[in-house]
């Protein structure tokens, strides 16, 4: 799926494009020292190398951004990193540390393969990057779904979005994606008191042209959903902070007061049910059941790695063997001393 994902893309490749594809398993390796012009040899040398790639070793997800984060910007391209992975790592928040430090002016879009990608990671990378994240559980659906991402690719609506709000208003999220047809892109905002007049600066860049509008503050009255989104889309970005640099215990004080405020089940808060209906009568003993660990449908390999465990009762038995044999070797050896 990865390596069909990744033909389509060069296929998609425009003169006076420049790109260059990175492989990463245990280790990470680029196929030219540095991004080149697209040409007829560049694209062949590409697609040899695309279609020799076989999924093997582990996923060393950092190495590879590293690599596709460097190097200067040539000229006025827009730079984009299309990231394709099943996602399955576990040092989550150093990598997101490493796109929020040196994402710059690029964008990251992820594409997440196979039945059971880590769809978290894979969002908050895309978040992180000003991109989008994409979805491939299925081959048949490479095509379409590739077909689409690169469209969004070719044409963003409005690029390098801000917003001038009035002085008191606590926005969410600070930092705007870029804004793709058929995609919106959603902030929520606090108004206190003395906020409730003037307007709203919004502007972008269009096709390569400054863009700009004015919308008036809204005055109507207070929707209580409204203000739950706010405070979703707040602790999200507090949460997010502490996986970059924000102290854990300043993070924590400032989730708990936002959750608490507005009831919302957080890292640190919880909804509690207590139901008192009976489970089984009075008296009679709780019986225990082993139940299977499942993995998500279409993930093999797990179902067939070594049992190395050695049971509890084996090993004793083992050691309680091998101090008999201890013992009835002494007595030889002493008798033979004799």
């Amino acid at each position: 799926q990865a390596r069909d994902a990744l033909l389509l893309a060069l296929e998609r490749l425009q003169p006076g494009d420049r790109f260059n594809v990175i492989e990463f398993s245990s280790g990470a390796a680029a196929l030219f020292p540095s991004p080149v012009a697209l040409d007829a040899a560049t694209l062949a040398r590409a697609k040899q190398f695309v279609g020799g790639l076989r999924a093997r070793g582990g996923t060393e997800m950092l190495p590879a951004l590293v690599l596709s984060l460097a190097g200067p910007r040539e000229a006025a391209m827009m730079r984009q990193v299309v990231f394709l992975t099943d996602g399955a790592v576990g040092n989550e928040d150093a990598i997101l540390r490493l796109v929020h430090d040196e994402i710059g002016d690029r964008r990251l879009f992820t594409v997440g393969i196979g039945p059971a990608p880590n769809a978290f990671f894979m969002t908050k990378a895309a978040q992180f990057g000003r991109g989008t994240y994409t979805f491939i559980g299925d081959v048949r659906e490479v095509k379409a779904k590739m077909t689409a991402l690169f469209r969004k690719l070719e044409s963003p609506a409005l690029t390098d979005i801000a917003v001038d709000w009035p002085a008191g208003v606590d926005a969410w999220p600070r930092v705007l994606p870029d804004l793709y047809a058929g995609e919106p892109v959603v902030v929520t905002a606090q108004f206190n008191a003395n906020a409730g007049t003037g307007n709203i600066a919004l502007s972008g860049r269009r096709g390569g042209a400054m863009w700009g509008s004015l919308l008036p503050v809204a005055t109507t009255g207070n929707e209580p959903g409204i203000g739950v989104l706010w405070a979703r889309a707040k602790i999200g970005a507090l949460m997010d902070s502490g996986r970059t640099a924000a102290p854990a215990e300043a993070v924590r004080a400032a989730v708990l007061d936002v959750a608490l405020t507005h009831h919302l089940v957080s890292k640190y808060t919880s909804l509690v049910a207590v139901d008192v209906t009976p489970t089984k009568p009075a008296g009679v003993a709780a019986s225990k059941t082993a139940m299977p660990g499942n993995i998500p449908e279409g993930l093999t390999g797990f179902d067939q790695l070594p049992r190395t465990a050695t049971p509890a009762p084996l090993l004793i038995a083992a050691g309680g063997l091998a101090l008999l044999v201890a013992g009835a070797g002494d007595d030889h050896v002493g008798g033979a001393a004799a």
